[in-house]
């Protein structure tokens, strides 16, 4: 494939013939060599070949088709290797020129696809030899500048390394390291790896088969060195190798390279493959697509690297950690990287917990230094051991020297202790440091600060600063890396007690040894041990119970090591210490049971010290600005052992302001949970009780609002546990604080807790305490009170009404509340003032409430008040008068809530006994009618009513048409009404209650008494009603838009519900009658829209006319 030059010149044509002629020439030998390579390869397929058609019996070279297909096959494998597979070798690839003018070639990639589909389906061998062909032209365009260029190249060569697979990664992987080898090259070498391994990873996965927990094969002699070797699949042969190249990407030449800060911005740190570290991701990819199966290195404990890809893996990447010189921030990304393979180890296919167990266990155990004799069980019992512990110390004591200060703790001053300087160059150096130190001007955000506390701060490390650990930086990478691992197969607590529980049981010595020399570790490992140590206390194992004494001793000095001056804010070694001492005194508690004394519990896991100890650092923890859970979590485990210290109550006194000050909610869950717990199982005295109550009292005017919806809990969770004799003695310290936020507080969280809490409090007091409760409301509704007071008794006597009904023999109280709230509403009624529309809806609201509560628990006592008059000077007022005035009052909670009582009055469950004589009493002075009126009144509104009153309106109303009195014409007038209705244009719910009153009527059948006729003798205007709502409905859901769109769902079902009323139409009075009137009713809407569609075209007309004579009158 030959390209013209885009100048013409003729010079520059005949240069790229020539070109042109060397590139078929070098083509050609090409060729020819790869002739031969076929030749050779041909024939070995053909002994290949005739070998499997032997099967046993001679193959018969004398035969002339036998003859025949050897030379067939002979030509067609000479005409493939000698022309077609050169042809499309050479179609890989074209000329072009890049930027600079400059020729270069560039892969074709659907050929480049084709190529490669071709050479797989080959012998082996022939792919062997032309692969590396392919992948060197892909590795060449990878050296190009051009991003789009060498972007298309990778796309391209993971693409290949996908479809060829594992097996191949090692020939991928060794053309990348062998062409890409130096400058730029590196970090684009780094990048196309990590877009290999990517593609490769996701259509390969482990095979989930393979053996596990290999064991070598022994003979009477021993190990079986002859035994057969655990089989690697092909992705773990080439771990090495790629490890190697990852390795030298974050610390070798190309880590250096990204580090470096004089690198002109406008060559290679300008490259997007120069940024960041891909190496990382690698590592993580790589890892989870291996065969997890670190037991296999048993099968060579000289090299497990060489049968293990575990080993493999973590072999390079801790090796240079042994360095004593290896600088800081070297050490910090070989360690970042050894957690990465970590992360992706836990998410290995081929996971198992067992292999990791047993792996993470002899990776700890040797650094550790667990000292055990090998015939002693494992979860050696922790009395034996203090008891060889004591007889060592006296066998020690006996055999000591009076004169032996070899294990005195006072020490002798070393230079080499205090690394000084041992030879004149050294010291000569470290001066000239120093000084350069001095002078090295730190400003801005990097400017240290040297005050207070920090001044006594660890020293910065800077570039080039040599690692300075108490243990050396390996131990501490294969610690992290372990306890990662551990914790990882710890999270599936199932699999674990199910079949590992012994392998986990071998942990807890362990990390009982490494608690009591935690100090020498870094404060990371610490963490992830106290993490594990929180994982393996839920399973229940034997050993946890044995070394209970030495866990928790251990946890306590890890406390004192990391926090010297008890702090513990976001100290998360000590928060992890915390979480783990919770769960081992957790543990325990269920083990030992409640018929223990706590302080025999306490004995076994600390002594009176170390416990002492414990309860400062929890007293430091809860001062601090923003405490964190895993604190109050170990807090209520000591609570709930009831140990009688005065520390405990000094606790308690901290804990009480962090329920509500704290911003965290779990804290304050635990922290209400706790100080709860505490007023109800510890002994108080009066004194000391009355301050708490009257601190929980106080907090309940908190200015945060999460800070009084947890105190309103606790008051809550209180008065649910709280003995009758304690809640009797302060239940009116308590009933009104609780009531005032109830009433006047404007979080809606807020009062639904306080009034969770006031039902609580009327349910446990007694009946002397609820007396003077009740005399209370009642005097707030006396007429000299003002209109908050007024609110306040309505809603109190409401309450006392649902959780604390009085008897039916004793309805004084409710007949006391029902008089006083009925003379204050006809007083309102009577003489409305200023406030009436803004103020007094509240105290009607509440007032209408309260007779509906008191309806649902005493229907009988409630029918008889409504019944009363409300002044005894004049009988002609009744409250249900009063009641069926406020239908029609301003505001829409008090019409809904007006609504909501009729219904009960008049349709609810108890209605056909107890509140027949309120029925009754509608016949009476017009009330029916005048209760009517006021319905269609509510409904009769363009504005937007809420959907409870719209349904008890029209349900309502559907009531009240069948119970007309005979001989009146209510029933036409009312039905004519509601027609009447559908001639508004706008009003959705209009539309929806009237839509309900006609679906209301329609009974099932059954159940008519009397519907029938009336509905016959209304059919016309019913029909034209619904017919009106439903041709509305249907032009609205047409002409619906999705700004529109929750009109159009209110259409929706209004005509859904037309349609289901028409339905119940029809089978209420019959096909024939439904269908008369349908007719009927559509001719008239047809003669009615004629005549409108008349109306209009001579109103166009006559618009018209007036145009064309004003035109006459202009000329």
């Amino acid at each position: 494939d030959e390209d013209e030059d885009e100048d013409g010149d003729e010079d520059d044509d005949d240069k790229d013939n020539k070109d042109d002629d060397k590139d078929t020439k070098v083509h050609t030998d090409d060729a020819k060599d790869g002739a031969g390579d076929g030749d050779e390869a041909g024939e070995d397929a053909d002994e290949v070949e005739d070998a499997e058609d032997g099967n046993g019996s001679e193959v018969e070279h004398d035969s002339g088709d036998a003859k025949d297909a050897i030379q067939l096959r002979e030509r067609v494998w000479q005409q493939l290797n000698r022309r077609i597979l050169p042809e499309v070798q050479r179609a890989v690839t074209k000329k072009t020129r890049d930027k600079s003018n400059t020729t270069i070639h560039v892969c074709r990639a659907p050929v480049a696809y084709a190529y490669l589909n071709f050479i797989r389906v080959l012998p082996e061998s022939s792919l062997r030899l032309r692969l590396p062909n392919l992948l060197l032209v892909l590795c060449s365009q990878l050296k190009l500048r051009d991003v789009n260029l060498r972007d298309q190249a990778r796309k391209v060569l993971g693409n290949v390394a996908s479809t060829l697979g594992p097996k191949y990664l090692r020939a991928v992987v060794g053309e990348l390291a062998s062409s890409l080898t130096e400058g730029y090259q590196l970090h684009v070498r780094g990048y196309t790896l990590h877009t290999v391994l990517k593609a490769v990873a996701e259509s390969y996965s482990p095979p989930l088969d393979a053996a596990h927990l290999w064991k070598p094969a022994t003979v009477d002699d021993g190990i079986d060195e002859q035994a057969q070797l655990p089989e690697l699949p092909a992705l773990d042969t080439s771990v090495g190798d790629v490890v190697s190249l990852l390795v030298e990407d974050i610390v070798g030449k190309v880590g250096m390279l990204k580090e470096m800060r004089n690198v002109d911005a406008t060559s290679i740190s300008s490259m997007r493959e120069a940024k960041g570290i891909k190496a990382y991701d690698a590592l993580e990819i790589l890892s989870s697509r291996l065969l997890c199966r670190p037991s296999y290195a048993a099968a060579c404990p000289e090299t497990p690297q060489s049968v293990s890809a575990v080993h493999a893996m973590l072999s390079p990447l801790l090796t240079p950690l042994l360095d004593p010189d290896l600088e800081v921030r070297h050490a910090n990304k070989l360690q970042e990287a050894i957690m990465r393979v970590a992360r992706g180890l836990s998410l290995n296919p081929s996971f198992r917990v067992d292999e990791i167990l047993l792996y993470t266990h002899a990776t700890m155990a040797p650094l550790i230094r667990i000292s055990r004799d090998a015939s002693q069980p494992l979860y050696a019992p922790s009395e034996e051991r203090m008891e060889e512990d004591g007889q060592q110390k006296e066998q020690t004591s006996e055999t000591r020297r009076p004169d032996d200060v070899r294990r005195s703790r006072v020490r002798g001053w070393l230079a080499s202790e205090a690394q000084m300087a041992r030879t004149a160059a050294e010291a000569r150096k470290r001066k000239l440091e120093v000084q350069r130190e001095n002078v090295s001007v730190l400003d801005g955000a990097s400017a240290p600060v040297l005050t207070g506390r920090l001044q006594h701060a660890a020293k910065k490390l800077k570039l080039g600063a040599k690692a300075d650990l108490t243990a050396n930086a390996a131990t501490t990478a294969a610690l992290r890396y372990a306890f990662f691992l551990l914790n990882a197969a710890l999270k599936r607590r199932s699999e674990v007690q199910q079949q590992n529980s012994e392998l986990a049981d071998a942990f807890v010595p362990l990390l009982a040894r490494f608690l009591n020399r935690g100090h020498a570790f870094e404060s990371s490992v610490t963490r992830a041990a106290c993490r594990s140590l929180t994982l393996l206390i839920p399973l229940e194992l034997r050993s946890i119970h044995d070394w209970r004494g030495q866990l928790c001793s251990g946890l306590l000095s890890v406390m004192m090591k990391h926090s010297k001056t008890f702090e513990t804010n976001k100290n998360e070694v000590v928060l992890g210490a915390f979480k783990a001492l919770a769960a081992l005194i957790a543990d325990e508690d269920r083990q030992e049971g409640p018929e223990d004394p706590a302080e025999d519990v306490q004995r076994k896991l600390l002594n009176d010290k170390q416990f002492r100890v414990l309860l400062l650092f929890l007293q430091s923890a809860a001062l601090e600005p923003d405490p964190e859970p895993a604190t109050f979590t170990l807090v209520k485990s000591v609570v709930r052992r009831r140990l009688l210290t005065p520390e405990v109550y000094d606790l308690m006194d901290k804990v009480s302001k962090v329920y509500v000050q704290s911003f965290n909610p779990s804290v304050r869950s635990i922290a209400t949970q706790i100080f709860v717990d505490f007023l109800i199982t510890y002994p108080l005295t009066d004194k000391k009780l009355d301050i708490l109550v009257k601190q929980l009292i106080a907090n309940l005017e908190y200015q945060d609002l999460d800070g009084r919806i947890s105190a309103m809990r606790m008051m809550s969770l209180l008065l649910k546990r709280l003995p009758k004799a304690v809640l009797d003695r302060y239940a009116m310290d308590m009933f009104l604080p609780i009531f005032v936020r109830l009433t006047s507080d404007n979080s809606e969280a807020v009062r639904k807790e306080a009034e969770e809490a006031l039902a609580r409090l009327l349910k446990g007091v007694g009946d002397d305490a609820l007396a003077e409760m009740r005399n209370l409301t009642l005097s707030w509704l006396q007429k000299d009170k003002g209109l908050e007071f007024w609110r306040a008794g309505a809603q109190g006597a409401g309450l006392v009404f649902v959780y604390r009904t009085p008897s039916a023999k004793r309805a004084d109280y409710p007949a006391k509340v029902l008089q006083s709230i009925f003379r204050l509403l006809s007083g309102l009624i009577a003489e409305p003032t200023v406030k009436s529309a803004s103020e007094d809806w509240i105290f009607v609201y509440h007032s209408l409430v309260s007779v509906e509560k008191l309806g649902k628990t005493l229907p009988a006592a409630c029918a008889s008040l409504l019944a009363q008059p409300v002044r005894p000077d004049d009988g002609t007022v009744l409250p249900i008068d009063i009641i069926s005035e406020l239908l029609a009052y301003p505001h829409a909670w008090v019409r809904t809530a007006g609504a909501r009582l009729w219904s009960m009055l008049l349709r609810g469950e108890a209605s056909k006994l107890e509140f027949r004589r309120v029925r009754d009493l509608l016949s009476s002075e017009n009330r029916h009618y005048q209760l009517v009126r006021r319905f269609v009144l509510q409904v009769n509104t363009d504005q937007e009513l809420p959907g409870s009153l719209v349904s008890d309106a029209a349900e309502n109303l559907a009531w009240l048409c069948r119970r007309f009195p005979p001989g009146e014409k209510g029933t036409e007038w009312l039905i004519q009404r509601m027609s009447f209705l559908c001639h508004e244009q706008k009003g959705m719910d209009r539309k929806i209650a009237v839509s309900r009153f006609f679906r209301c009527l329609c009974l099932p059948e059954g159940q008519n008494d009397g519907t029938k006729a009336m509905l016959e003798a209304n059919l016309i205007p019913a029909l034209h009603a619904l017919i009106r709502l439903r041709n509305a409905a249907t032009e609205e859901v047409q002409a619906t838009t999705p700004a529109r769109q929750p009109t159009g769902s209110r259409s929706e079902a209004l005509l859904a519900e037309v349609a289901e009323t028409l339905e119940r139409l029809e089978r209420c009075v019959g096909s024939q009658h439904f269908v008369q009137g349908y007719a009927q009713v559509g001719k008239a809407l047809e003669k009615k829209r004629a005549e409108k569609k008349r109306k209009r075209a001579i109103h166009r007309l006559g618009i018209a006319d007036q145009i064309e004579s004003s035109k006459k009158h202009r000329r």
